[in-house]
């Protein structure tokens, strides 16, 4: 997603006028609606048009089920400047400890470095530092500001 945004207009408009064409529609077609949060974004919509799609998000983000959609969530909420108040950093850390745990390292690294950008603390940092020391890379959010 980091590699489509930094792609230039050119190449993501298209993309992400596909991807809210399918939103328009409100099928029942897998993660479109986490794509469409990006899309609406990038495409400078008024955030009235996915508050909805935000509150979606946010759900899973908070009830802290661990899977890939509470994951997801947090690294769009990022993609679009979206940052979780400070409170909910335990929750935040709940979902990347139990991804790293589940050897999702890779999508682990993104969130922990999403949440060390956020939060600033010690177990984040520690998480990070350790993920990056295992991966020897820098994680695709990092680049998002390029």
């Amino acid at each position: 997603m980091v590699a489509l945004l930094l792609s230039g207009s050119s190449v993501f408009v298209p993309v992400f006028q596909k991807v809210l064409n399918l939103a328009s529609k409100k099928t029942e077609s897998g993660f479109y609606y986490l794509l469409a949060a990006i899309a609406f974004d990038a495409m400078n919509e008024p955030k009235s048009k996915y508050e909805d799609l935000m509150g979606e998000i946010m759900f899973n983000i908070l009830k802290e089920k661990i899977d890939y959609e509470s994951m997801l969530g947090i690294l769009i909420c990022y993609l679009i400047n979206e940052r979780l108040d400070g409170n909910l950093s335990f929750k935040v850390y709940n979902i990347v400890k139990k991804m790293i745990d589940c050897d999702y390292l890779q999508l682990g690294y993104e969130v922990a470095f999403v949440a060390k950008t956020w939060y600033n603390e010690k177990r984040f940092n520690d998480l990070y530092n350790d993920l990056s020391r295992k991966l020897n890379s820098q994680p695709g959010a990092y680049y998002k500001d390029y």
